[in-house]
């Protein structure tokens, strides 16, 4: 989300462009991330100990199903928010970040 963010500022606030951008640049490390994490938990899957197997395998499922919803459902819903959002919208910041060098009484 944070690089679809920046491409969305830098392309001049074309959804479109924007997701494709940052899954084309971002989309190969999520899932080799995502591969490497989820054969790390698999070996808690050839435990004797039936709670280290469930953990096992219920993480790595966990992490499949997040990267696939990063990859596949992420970009298809931020794809349908053009029709609802408008680019006033978008260049508004919703949410104010906390600075610890600006002083808030300013």
């Amino acid at each position: 989300m944070a690089k679809y963010r920046q491409e969305l500022k830098s392309n001049g606030w074309n959804i479109k462009w924007a997701v494709k951008s940052s899954i084309l640049e971002t989309g190969l490390s999520m899932f080799y991330t995502s591969v490497v994490l989820f054969c790390g938990f698999s070996v808690f899957m050839t435990s004797s100990f039936a709670g280290n197997q469930s953990l096992g395998l219920l993480t790595s499922i966990t992490l499949f199903v997040a990267m696939l919803s990063n990859l596949l459902l992420l970009p298809s819903f931020l794809m349908t928010m053009e029709k609802w959002v408008t680019k006033k919208d978008l260049s508004e910041n919703i949410i104010d970040i906390y600075d610890p060098e600006v002083d808030p009484d300013e």
